[in-house]
């Protein structure tokens, strides 16, 4: 599916995205280890690796995990010194359990993990955790609408509200999820079903973001 933005919403898209990261203690220009995919075709490895290159981070591939390979990555993290993982939680669970289970030692440049794309259950957020020795920040978004909602300090998801409206669908507190774009007028995004159900709540964060 090819989804067509404005200027304006992929700014305000961005802008979202890192206001999340700041909760997590990162900025702009910071080192990232990023645990994604990597293309296999050489026009998208060298648009991807060029992409990585401005954006000062490292390209770890989600879908070669193996004994050799890992060992490689975290050599090349205590190297490249990242101020932040990213990534798949299952891919950074699969990591963090070969450096516990290996006895490797911690990447000391690391203040936080954000992970995305899959629940973040008690027991990885517990594993990602211990292995690193930072604090784990939730992510929860889509590639047709960008950040949905970002995890701050006090552990509360907070909706990226300026840039969506998220709704569920029967209208009550619980229910399948359904968002809608504000700003994106080159193809508008009206009450999306995201495929996601949540608890929607007006409870005020002790960290004032509303």
């Amino acid at each position: 599916v090819t989804l067509r933005k404005n200027a304006n919403a992929l700014a305000r898209e961005r802008a979202a995205t890192w206001r999340g990261y700041e909760w997590a203690g990162v900025g702009i220009g910071d080192r990232q280890g990023r645990f994604w995919g990597v293309p296999h075709r050489n026009k998208g490895s060298f648009e991807a690796n060029l992409i990585d290159f401005f954006s000062n981070r490292k390209r770890i591939s989600a879908f070669n995990l193996t004994e050799e390979s890992l060992e490689k990555y975290h050599r090349m993290l205590l190297k490249f010194q990242p101020k932040y993982l990213y990534g798949y939680v299952s891919v950074l669970e699969v990591f963090a359990n070969y450096i516990r289970d290996n006895n490797l030692g911690l990447i000391p440049s690391l203040v936080s993990i954000i992970t995305t794309s899959e629940v973040l259950n008690p027991i990885a957020r517990g594993t990602i955790s211990s292995a690193f020795g930072v604090r784990v920040f939730n992510e929860y978004g889509c590639g047709e609408l960008g950040s949905i909602a970002h995890e701050c300090r006090h552990g509360s998801m907070h909706l990226m509200s300026d840039n969506l409206i998220v709704e569920t669908l029967s209208g009550e507190a619980t229910g399948e999820l359904v968002a809608t774009d504000l700003f994106n007028y080159a193809q508008p995004i009206i009450r999306y079903r995201l495929g996601d159900f949540a608890t929607l709540s007006d409870d005020l964060c002790d960290c004032g973001v509303s």
